[in-house]
């Protein structure tokens, strides 16, 4: 997130807008067009070593771990939140706080304050909607 520079808020915010959208299609309508569901088959597929597989690709002999755990999803039973329901919203909220550092040299005005409470009621917001759908792996 600190690498990541977005000129104002404006493309934050429609960077996350559409961020959204895209993600309500690869969630709930790539099973329509590709008969399976993307979104789902991706997250629950067992991670590789990317060095390993572009080793493989490239057919060079396989250097270091065979297995990677990589974090791209969080788990708890058989329920699951991906990685970018939490760092997307994350970095908009960076944006907040340095633009509120940058203008102020405090957080004066409660841009920050106010999107981190929308932030914590969107993410409780995503994990009732995984146990109220039981969207399970």
């Amino acid at each position: 997130v600190s690498f990541i520079r977005v000129p104002d808020l404006k493309v934050s915010t429609l960077m996350l807008s559409l961020l959204f959208f895209y993600d309500v299609f690869w969630v709930f309508y790539s099973d329509t067009f590709f008969g399976t569901n993307v979104m789902i088959a991706v997250a629950t597929k067992e991670e590789e070593n990317p060095i390993n597989t572009i080793a493989k690709k490239l057919s060079l002999p396989e250097i270091g771990i065979s297995h990677l755990q990589l974090p791209n999803k969080i788990l708890w039973g058989d329920h699951m939140l991906g990685l970018g329901d939490i760092v997307v919203p994350g970095m908009v909220l960076s944006h907040l706080l340095r633009f509120e550092l940058k203008r102020w040299n405090s957080i004066r005005t409660g841009y920050f304050v106010i999107g981190l409470f929308g932030y914590i009621i969107g993410l409780c917001m995503a994990i009732a909607a995984v146990y109220m759908y039981r969207y399970c792996i």
